[in-house]
């Protein structure tokens, strides 16, 4: 695993914002209380947490054009993967009428963009319902469990965790984990890129991102002060 840093309160102004280091990937993170919920969403019985996930124009070694407007693919479809990981870590019913946004914006992209953004993303949401529940915004804590994610895969027939660009453009299978703080699955995305992949080496490379994620929560938790409000 590469070296993992969280920078909590980078932004002045904001009240949880972090910035999620990943090797030489730096995401900003910063979660921000809604004043209208998803029409889907019943306030009186729920609340609602989602996330959007961009990259800075110059995140990568080529210029990348600004989403002015319509988000791209990708990053709707990695924004969902993040909102849908928040959402594991909370009771919804718990936050009536509370909407939150993530926002995930990527300053540097070295590989794992997506699993950074969750780390950050969690941290933030932490802080921010730590501060609502202080504030009574929230009158239930809703939090039930505090989740992290990595990635892993074979790369010239070595298993390899918390992959950076270089490793992951010339992986033959790639996945992306993400688990809570019992090691239970959230989510798994993966593929086989080049060669099939066995199940024993599929479980070598969960086991050693399972171990992988913890460090990360455990690190994530000392940082936002988990447990204390």
């Amino acid at each position: 695993m590469r070296e993992y840093s969280l920078k909590m309160g980078y932004l002045k102004h904001e009240r949880a914002s972090c910035l999620v280091s990943m090797g030489e990937t730096k995401v900003l993170c910063v979660a921000t209380l809604q004043k209208k919920l998803p029409p889907f969403v019943d306030p009186e019985k729920s609340g609602w947490i989602t996330a959007e996930y961009s990259m800075l124009p110059r995140a990568s070694v080529n210029r990348i054009e600004r989403e002015r407007g319509k988000i791209n693919g990708r990053s709707s479809e990695i924004g969902r993967l993040i909102g849908r990981s928040l959402r594991a870590s909370v009771d919804l019913f718990k936050m009536k009428n509370v909407s939150i946004m993530v926002d995930c914006d990527v300053i540097t992209a070295d590989g794992g963009t997506r699993c950074a953004s969750i780390n950050g993303g969690m941290a933030v949401l932490f802080v921010l319902i730590k501060r609502l529940l202080k504030e009574k915004v929230l009158l239930e804590d809703p939090l039930k469990t505090y989740i992290g994610a990595i990635s892993g895969g074979v790369v010239k027939n070595r298993i390899v965790i918390d992959l950076d660009y270089r490793n992951d453009s010339s992986s033959s299978s790639d996945f992306n984990f993400v688990l809570d703080d019992k090691g239970m699955i959230v989510e798994i995305q993966g593929t086989s890129e080049k060669e099939n992949i066995s199940k024993k080496d599929f479980d070598k490379i969960f086991e050693l991102s399972r171990k992988d994620i913890l460090k990360i929560i455990d690190i994530s938790k000392k940082k936002v002060r988990y447990g204390k409000i």
